[in-house]
């Protein structure tokens, strides 16, 4: 049975999988990497297609999806306080410096090149 992370991997267009080889590749754990590098070569693209694709993504204009590199692969996040040591709540605090009573709300980053779209917390 394929993993959550290989059908993911899997799903991707090769402009998606070059974006997530340059960007993200750095913070996946060993495992990840490998089902990276085996789908890399299973379609057989090399360091300079992935070059060409990556480029190509990152200097066009997206109508939609992610503005850096156009995926609709985006995850909404719920935010919420976080709880500091000694009971206080930083994330309220900071939202009262800023005039507002609490931080409730979203934020939606992109899975493929981790640009944040939208965070209600800022």
């Amino acid at each position: 049975m394929m993993s959550r992370t290989e059908f993911f991997i899997n799903s991707l267009s090769d402009e998606e999988l070059s974006i997530l080889k340059k960007i993200k590749y750095p913070s996946y754990m060993h495992n990840g990497k490998l089902l990276i590098d085996q789908e890399i070569e299973s379609r057989g693209l090399t360091i300079e297609r992935i070059e060409t694709l990556y480029h190509k993504v990152v200097n066009s204009y997206h109508e939609s999806g992610c503005n850096r590199c156009g995926s609709g692969h985006l995850i909404e996040i719920e935010v919420g306080s976080v709880q500091a040591q000694g009971g206080s709540n930083i994330l309220n605090v900071v939202a009262l410096l800023r005039g507002r009573k609490s931080i409730k709300g979203s934020r939606i980053e992109c899975q493929i090149c981790g640009y944040l779209i939208k965070d209600d917390s800022m």
